[in-house]
């Protein structure tokens, strides 16, 4: 995801290159900017709504399958308040899990409907470098003046889910277990094969696993 730089960018040209010198760079695509707002409050492990300082409700209301970005986390979008400044979300989505995030944390919200994507065949530990040129009313930028931002392929899309559902002592991320007490862990299996239509948050229930 990208955020806009300024207020009169309209989208972004997105280019790669694997080694970072200017004439090896390949035209991916032309892309739309995320939303991006900032935490207002922290939030705790699975605090579902999200008090943010910005809101751009015509994106809002544009995504067909919207999540947001917060850290490390993934959370699927259930609806925003404008008078409010909140958006309610559910919690770890895909491969991720609920953890807290402090205030003034990036939110990002996206579309898993119309991604921006590297459709490029890619193998494992591969680095590629990635130069986003934005398009004002004024023009393109250039791809010298696009800073490079890198990323090496950890092979995600071919590892397995993370367990979710996860309660000690039937309690979700409980903040004391007494001494003494008998431990008891359940948790729910995922599936990275089947769970591509629709998002399952951290709370669902078990899923037949791969």
């Amino acid at each position: 995801v990208a955020e806009s730089p300024h207020g009169d960018a309209q989208n972004f040209k997105l280019n790669a290159s694997g080694t970072n010198t200017l004439n090896t760079y390949v035209v991916l695509g032309t892309y739309s900017f995320a939303g991006a707002a900032n935490l207002m409050q922290s939030v705790a492990h699975l605090d579902r709504v999200l008090k943010v300082d910005n809101m751009d409700v015509a994106l809002l209301g544009s995504l067909k399958k919207p999540y947001a970005i917060v850290d490390d986390e993934e959370m699927m979008i259930v609806s925003y308040d404008v008078v409010n400044m909140t958006i309610t979300v559910e919690r770890g989505i895909n491969d991720t899990t609920p953890r807290p995030h402090f205030m003034l944390a990036k939110v990002y919200m996206a579309d898993s409907v119309h991604p921006s994507l590297d459709m490029s065949d890619r193998v494992l530990g591969e680095t590629v470098y990635y130069r986003g040129r934005t398009r004002t009313p004024r023009g393109l930028l250039s791809l010298e003046s696009a800073t490079p931002a890198s990323v090496t392929f950890d092979g995600r899309m071919w590892k397995p889910y993370v367990p979710g559902d996860v309660k000690v002592n039937g309690v979700y991320y409980p903040a004391t277990i007494g001494t003494g007490t008998t431990l008891s862990v359940s948790w729910s299996s995922r599936n990275r094969l089947t769970q591509t239509a629709q998002f399952s948050p951290f709370t669902t229930g078990n899923i037949a696993s791969e």
